[in-house]
């Protein structure tokens, strides 16, 4: 989905969306390594609540919805962060 940042909610719509992720319970160890990877509290308890299994290998792999690029690769830039977090927002 090309430009899918435009669609970004906000930080605030960010933010209590995340919240409902850190309250989970979640593989501890998992969110620890996933967040040194995206250094951000956030966005890794939203990455291993959406994607349970192989969480570290999700975000090496190309993902159509972030026109082919990888989660990583969308965290080198602001634009491809809202990307990222427009996509989990819309995740089911």
């Amino acid at each position: 989905m090309h430009d899918l940042e435009r669609y970004y909610r906000g930080d605030e719509a960010w933010q209590r969306f995340a919240r409902l992720f850190l309250e989970q319970e979640q593989d501890i160890e998992a969110r620890k390594q996933v967040q040194e990877i995206v250094q951000d509290v956030e966005l890794a308890a939203v990455i291993v609540g959406l994607v349970r299994h192989r969480p570290l290998q999700w975000l090496e792999g190309e993902v159509p919805a972030l026109d082919g690029r990888s989660p990583r690769e969308c965290l080198e830039d602001e634009a491809g962060r809202r990307r990222l977090k427009t996509m989990l927002m819309r995740m089911p």
